[in-house]
């Protein structure tokens, strides 16, 4: 998809944030946040931000609508774009996993420039 859209994903930050799981629940997670970067980006490139304790992958695109914004992690609500390919349940997906491990989960979202975002990873140790 990052070829045919003629994307680049650029990575800002040095971090290597250490995330107690399984490779395959952060293949759930970061694949289902690129493909929405991917398919929502508008520009020429989508970028993911590694901190010390967290992941955002952010977009370029037309952004959410400010009256969608609190509805995007419940199932089956999508920001629009083709109905066949865009479900709605990408980021509900990443939303239980991210409850289930503790995981902060926000969103970020200006209509017209784009959307970010960023999962805490170790939101829950920092809260004892």
């Amino acid at each position: 998809h990052i070829e045919a859209k003629g994307l680049k994903v650029r990575t800002v930050g040095q971090a290597e944030p250490h995330v107690f799981t399984s490779s395959a629940i952060l293949d759930v997670v970061v694949g289902n946040l690129l493909r929405n970067a991917i398919f929502h980006s508008e520009s020429t490139e989508v970028e993911v931000e590694l901190g010390a304790h967290s992941l955002t992958v952010r977009d370029f695109g037309r952004g959410i609508p400010t009256e969608m914004q609190s509805r995007m992690f419940d199932r089956h609500v999508s920001a629009g774009g083709d109905p066949a390919r865009d479900l709605g349940i990408g980021l509900a997906l990443v939303n239980r996993i991210c409850a289930h491990f503790r995981w902060k989960l926000s969103m970020d979202s200006t209509p017209g420039k784009g959307t970010a975002i960023a999962i805490d990873f170790d939101a829950s140790i920092r809260k004892g």
